[in-house]
């Protein structure tokens, strides 16, 4: 694993270096520079495109201190990469003040942004990325149902899988000089299928679907193991589980003849006692079937009746998921 680190903090060298050390422990062999963009004459950076293409790019957004008119922002760095090599993943990062500062339009440069005040979530996620994207350039991935193994879906999810490819990507499939396809098919896949429940839950979508807490569904979640998520990209923004496998396990392992509403029949799991029960957090009361955000600006979610809800005017809904919803004002 190659990666370059270009900032123009001097002191962030030390960062880089512990990303290098963070993935060698994850035995991943890895080698990492740092291109300070201080230096005037900018041949550091210059430099690197006379080189074979990395794995991973990290780029500090604000560059305060560089000496160059052009580029004063990372989303700049991002540009002049992605034309050099355009399937490369880039992240950047900042300092956690000036986060909320960055514009949509420049967070879009990057596959992610992470403060570098948390270098935890930000280590793990850029190991994710490189190891995704290495994966990804490997193999040509020819028609939906290749790309649809990249997913590694229950037998039974796969066609449902085929049918919700977006349309911008399913039609350049074929296309072997498309050079985009693979960073959109990246971010369909951690954007949208890992981010928004549909084919795939969280595990507070998953808790309250079987009727329980969220800290109770992790504590029994490896009972649900053979459920979870396992393709490209896993665990990117945390585990997910696969909504049908997940529901199919919950009935096998309850032995029912005829299926009860998956919040009810979640209550006779074992180890599952009256205190580990969903209440909706509008009325408190049992079985919730939903999760919903608290208002519009909230990014707080609980579990929720879909009566105590609404639609959220701040999201288009989209075919196979479920559809983002609010709590009404009771």
């Amino acid at each position: 694993m190659h990666f370059y680190w270009i900032d123009d903090d001097k002191r962030r060298e030390h960062a880089a270096k512990n990303l290098e050390n963070y993935f060698n422990r994850q035995k991943i062999k890895s080698r990492g520079e740092f291109i300070n963009l201080c230096r005037k004459d900018f041949d550091d950076f210059k430099s690197i495109f006379n080189k074979p293409a990395p794995d991973l790019i990290i780029v500090d957004h604000f560059l305060n201190n560089s000496t160059n008119k052009i580029i004063t922002k990372g989303s700049s760095v991002a540009e002049i990469v992605r034309q050099r090599w355009p399937q490369c993943p880039i992240v950047g990062v900042t300092a956690a003040e000036k986060e909320a500062r960055v514009a949509a339009f420049s967070k879009d440069s990057y596959e992610d942004l992470f403060s570098i005040d948390n270098r935890e979530e930000m280590f793990a996620a850029a190991l994710i990325l490189a190891v995704g994207f290495r994966t990804l350039r490997k193999i040509q991935i020819r028609n939906s149902t290749r790309l649809a193994e990249l997913l590694n879906p229950p037998h039974d999810e796969t066609e449902n899988i085929k049918r919700i490819i977006p349309l911008d990507i399913s039609r350049d499939l074929n296309d072997r000089e498309n050079v985009s396809l693979k960073i959109k098919i990246s971010r369909w896949v951690r954007r949208t299928l890992l981010a928004r429940p549909g084919p795939l839950y969280d595990s507070l979508w998953a808790a309250t679907m079987i009727g329980i807490k969220e800290v109770a569904f992790i504590r029994i979640s490896s009972s649900f193991c053979s459920a979870q998520y396992s393709g490209i990209f896993s665990n990117y923004s945390g585990f997910r589980w696969w909504r049908g496998a997940l529901l199919k396990k919950l009935y096998d392992q309850l032995k029912l003849q005829e299926p009860r509403l998956p919040w009810l029949a979640g209550h006779s799991l074992k180890g599952i006692t009256k205190k580990d029960y969903a209440l909706c957090a509008a009325c408190h009361k049992l079985y919730p079937e939903i999760v919903a955000y608290n208002d519009r600006g909230s990014t707080i979610r609980h579990p929720m009746h879909l009566k105590c809800t609404e639609a959220h005017p701040d999201y288009d809904a989209l075919p196979s998921f479920e559809e983002i919803r609010m709590m009404k004002d009771l």
